[in-house]
């Protein structure tokens, strides 16, 4: 039945091994110098009306193989420095009014076998290493906020979902822009051979008239007869001033004349 805080002398004691005072009243915070009782392997304030947070320098207990400080009213979130008790093989924080997430740092305790953080209001991923893969659903229950493997009756975890999501829509929004660009690519290539082939159509259909050409005497008749008076399907070609035809010659050899407003040569 003892009652009010517990005395600051007490945690100057470096030697003691075994310090149990649960089930009273006792009262009043944590403070940082329980970090000096780093001879102590077993620590019980259980079922007492502690408050405030779990100070970090707990942490320092690296022969503490069991800390009960369940059933308490503390506050804040769970030290990552109890990570760094590697002797620890009993944590029980169980009804308490911690929040804050589970400290991953808690997966490289090797001999942590018994682990209580339920009725708290924890939220985030719980571990899914070291230990915790033989942790059931009692060491976690009563905590709503809590996601993780689905054999912890908890939800599952939103950033595992929304990362696959995610990696959804950045998968669907490259296909969609591979196809844009793809597309784009054959827009372009149809354009510029369109583009290629018409141009030459064009050139072949026009003839420069300042393209030399060599000359051979032959009579204004002579081309009437091999052009069939200047016929439209012996037209090769128009330019700006100038028509040029197709003709056979008596002797057989094909020409082309070209015929101004002015003159017509060969």
């Amino acid at each position: 039945m003892l009652n009010g805080t517990i005395p600051s002398s007490l945690w100057g004691l470096k030697d003691v091994i075994t310090l149990v005072m649960f089930s009273n009243s006792l009262s009043g915070v944590l403070p940082q110098q329980i970090g000096n009782l780093r001879a102590a392997t077993y620590i019980d304030l259980s079922m007492n009306k502690l408050s405030g947070s779990i100070p970090i320098s707990i942490g320092e207990l690296q022969e503490l193989g069991v800390l009960s400080l369940a059933n308490n009213k503390l506050e804040g979130s769970i030290p990552v420095s109890i990570g760094h008790m590697i002797s620890l093989a009993a944590l029980d924080l169980s009804q308490n009014n911690l929040s804050g997430s589970i400290p991953k740092s808690l997966e490289a305790l090797q001999h942590l076998d018994y682990f209580n953080v339920s009725f708290n209001a924890l939220s985030g991923e719980i571990p899914s290493g070291g230990s915790f893969r033989n942790f059931t659903v009692d060491s976690f229950e009563g905590n709503i906020a809590l996601c993780g493997h689905p054999r912890f009756h908890v939800r599952i975890c939103p950033a595992a979902s929304t990362h696959k999501s995610k990696w959804k829509r950045v998968e669907g929004a490259s296909f969609i822009g591979f196809g844009i660009v793809a597309f784009i690519s054959i827009v372009c290539l149809g354009l510029a051979i369109f583009v290629r082939y018409k141009r030459k159509d064009e050139t072949s259909g026009e003839v420069d008239e300042h393209i030399p050409i060599m000359s051979e005497r032959i009579s204004y008749y002579e081309l009437l007869q091999a052009t069939d008076q200047f016929s439209e399907r012996n037209l090769l070609g128009t330019g700006s001033s100038c028509s040029v035809y197709k003709g056979t010659l008596n002797n057989g050899k094909v020409v082309a004349a070209k015929a101004t407003l002015l003159q017509s040569t060969v």
